[in-house]
């Protein structure tokens, strides 16, 4: 199986953290080969290899739409989350930029195959608000 996983900056401490780190490690226990990509530096030609795309904190049209390419194609898609990026609170530095890319994030949440969050209760939160149909869909990361 071969995984592809995105994330907008992938030497940032949380695509290390959830994404290159545990992924790797599963990499060389199964012998699925990986590829660590940014948004910006991903291809066709990597979505046509991939069979699992993950999708980390992607809340843009440009995620939006390897998503669906990746659907469209038979491939499966991982959203992954790391906070409640759906209710941002208002003083937070990042709150504009968080809600520039909201109808993104909540667009790609609604399609993905599955939903992996750091936390048990992020995943009670999203499934609460009603950002994906089944609490089955969700899948945690750890």
């Amino acid at each position: 199986m071969n995984i592809l996983a995105l994330s907008g900056d992938t030497d940032a401490t949380i695509a290390q953290i959830r994404l290159q780190r545990p992924l790797s490690a599963l990499s060389q226990r199964t012998g699925w080969p990986l590829r660590l990509k940014s948004f910006h530096d991903c291809s066709g030609a990597d979505l046509r290899w991939a069979d699992v795309l993950i999708v980390q904190r992607g809340a843009s049209r440009r995620a939006w739409r390897w998503l669906q390419r990746m659907q469209r194609s038979g491939g499966a898609v991982v959203y992954e989350i790391d906070d409640l990026l759906t209710q941002m609170p208002a003083h937070l530095e990042q709150f504009a930029a968080v809600q520039a890319g909201r109808t993104w994030l909540l667009r790609c949440l609604a399609a993905a195959d599955a939903v992996a969050a750091s936390a048990q209760v992020l995943h009670e939160r999203l499934a609460r608000q009603g950002h994906y149909d089944d609490e089955l869909q969700a899948a945690d990361a750890r």
